[in-house]
């Protein structure tokens, strides 16, 4: 089987039913794997490792595998074509098959902690060295667990009624996007043009980290020039604040100056549930949830765990905006995944609210349609960096260009 087509089989069973899988119990969270295993096991017996690898044996704490289909021969691992198979204390020489599998975890072993849910469903499955490749494909919620998550506080709705707008919203992180290359004034001044120009939001890049007193300054100097173009062009704007640190208090406190200044915040989930968490329980600023790091799992499509699952629980942890990949540009996302990341911000999840999708990477005005033609609704925001400020001084007609690609859309 062709690694295309074998890439294909497994996005196809993201949100898919499986033939004769039982209805979802109200008392589990049901996850789909992929699982690549040596020939000394079955189906069955590949997938109940992976079940008892996150829960238990036997009683009531232990996962049950409800569903397995073969997809086929594992002709192309990403391991070789073959593979030195652990056995208890031997190890052997085997061939592999590939198979999907969906388990039933008892909600009992988490509770209603997302950290806790993430991690039995995740945690050590790619370690385990009696299976060849295994990945966490897709995650289903009772909607009376998921229920009790808030999800984001203004949602997807909320930026298009802000901006009045009827076309893709326009973020411009402002590059190079790192303080040692970026001076305040250089940022403040590249914001205003481009906002001058026609983007709707301004956003720091996740990798220019300042201290408080720093942060303080850009935000003073980048909303002053903000100001002046919605004076200038009648168009409402919005900056989006990176707050992460390492330092819980530091986050917090950078939290609370985004806030005083009306402006959204740029938070990476990488540094724990818990930060994303605490904002969106403060309640009074938008969430940008970066996709920062987490790509380190999800891209090898074979290994870790997709990226819609992870939009999942970030948008039942409170993020209005999931900043992903897009495809045709320069990161690495398929026409499935997109798929996939669109449907975990967009369809029913509890009583969440749905969650902005932003496209990211190496994006320009000639691939705004093509973005707007596979997700099928203008509602989504349009991120550009180099095209827009790789060469300063154009930065306000790239900006116009981007307008009128927007306007160009039917």
């Amino acid at each position: 089987m062709g690694g295309i087509v074998f890439t294909q089989r497994l996005e196809s069973a993201i949100g898919r039913n499986f033939r004769d899988e039982p209805k979802l119990s109200p008392r589990h969270v049901r996850a789909t794997y992929y699982i690549g295993a040596g020939d000394s096991h079955t189906q069955m017996e590949a997938a109940k490792r992976v079940a008892i690898e996150q829960s238990a044996k036997r009683g009531r704490g232990a996962a049950k595998v409800v569903a397995v289909e073969k997809i086929g021969p594992l002709v192309e691992s990403i391991r070789g074509p073959r593979q030195y198979e652990y056995r208890g204390d031997k190890w052997r020489d085997s061939t592999a098959h590939a198979l999907l599998a969906k388990v039933d975890y008892p909600i009992e072993n988490f509770g209603n902690d997302l950290s806790m849910c993430w991690l039995s469903l995740a945690g050590e499955t790619n370690h385990m060295a009696s299976l060849w490749e295994v990945r966490l494909l897709d995650v289903e919620f009772p909607r009376e667990y998921a229920s009790q998550f808030k999800g984001p506080n203004f949602g997807r709705d909320w930026f298009w009624e802000f901006f009045g707008a009827k076309r893709p919203l326009l973020v411009g992180p402002v590059k190079p996007s790192v303080k040692g290359s970026t001076t305040i004034e250089q940022f403040a001044r590249k914001a205003y043009l481009a906002a001058r120009g026609g983007v709707d939001i301004i956003k720091m890049d996740e990798l220019y980290h300042l201290s408080h007193g720093e942060l303080e300054r850009i935000i003073s100097a980048t909303k002053a020039g903000l100001k002046r173009a919605e004076d200038e062009t009648g168009e409402r704007k919005l900056f989006v604040v990176t707050i992460n640190s390492g330092d819980f208090s530091e986050f917090a406190r950078n939290y609370e100056l985004a806030s005083r200044n009306d402006c959204a915040v740029l938070v990476s989930p990488y540094h724990g549930f818990s930060h994303l968490g605490y904002a969106a329980k403060q309640g009074d600023v938008q969430i940008f949830a970066h996709n920062e790091a987490i790509t380190n799992a999800t891209s090898s499509g074979r290994t870790g765990h997709s990226f819609s699952v992870v939009m999942k629980f970030f948008r039942l942890n409170g993020a209005d905006v999931m900043i992903m990949p897009a495809p045709l540009g320069s990161f690495l996302c398929t026409r499935g995944e997109l798929n996939a990341n669109r449907d975990a911000c967009w369809s029913e999840l509890g009583n969440s609210k749905t969650s902005s999708i932003a496209v990211a990477g190496g994006q320009t005005d000639k691939t705004l349609k093509l973005q707007f033609e596979m997700l099928g609704d203008y509602r989504f925001m349009f991120i550009v960096g180099a095209f827009l400020y790789d060469k300063p001084q154009i930065i306000e007609s790239r900006a116009r260009a981007l307008r009128v690609a927007c306007g160009e859309l039917e």
